[in-house]
């Protein structure tokens, strides 16, 4: 669809160019873009590429609504068999989960080793569940903007900008050494929230 392409491409440089940024506080390069558009259970956001997915959506339109068309067409005014809308939902279903799929594999196979890590780790069963609950005050389950771009960056291997260089303990400080400071309250922190939850 070459003529389609044309009004995509603009929507696709906003959501690069600003929905991204805003959202990640992160400039994206060509493979962080393609990662962040993999669905979440493959360890991405499910931020689509307009211009990527405009024919597989196309074709799934097609798939999924051509019972109607054939009804259309033949002047019935009955609804068309629901086993047949049914069996047309799970073809288009196959064919995105398919291409989902191979995409992983192109989008890993292009990245450097540890961002190929770090995707293996986004993709694991579970690890995305943050992204798609629902964001419930009650139950802990919101995040502020500050945690919601820190976990994307560990959720990436994304480098954090606004840490300081040294930790209280007089070591040089990073996400790792943060993690394992017995100084630093994150051990603490992490045996406090398995006590409230169990106790």
């Amino acid at each position: 669809m070459p003529d389609i392409q044309v009004f995509l491409e603009p929507l696709e440089n906003a959501i690069s160019d600003l929905l991204i940024p805003a959202i990640s506080d992160c400039v994206c390069n060509e493979n962080d873009r393609s990662i962040i558009s993999l669905p979440t259970r493959h360890g991405g956001l499910d931020i689509t590429n307009p211009c990527n997915v405009a024919c597989l959506e196309f074709s799934s339109s097609v798939t999924v609504t051509a019972p109607l068309v054939d009804n259309i067409i033949s002047q019935s005014h009955a609804l068309p068999d629901e086993n047949m809308v049914k069996t047309a939902k799970q073809r288009a279903r196959a064919e995105r989960d398919q291409a989902a799929k191979e995409k992983f594999r192109n989008v890993k196979d292009n990245l450097p080793k540890e961002t190929s890590r770090a995707l293996d780790l986004a993709a694991e069963k579970g690890a995305s569940t943050w992204l798609n609950v629902i964001p419930l005050k009650d139950l802990g389950f919101n995040l502020n903007k500050r945690e919601f771009r820190d976990a994307l960056r560990l959720r990436y291997n994304w480098p954090f900008t606004d840490i300081p260089s040294k930790c209280v303990c007089g070591e040089d400080f990073s996400v790792e050494h943060a993690m394992i400071c017995r100084r630093g309250g994150f051990i603490i922190q992490r045996h406090d929230e398995l006590r409230n939850l169990e106790a």
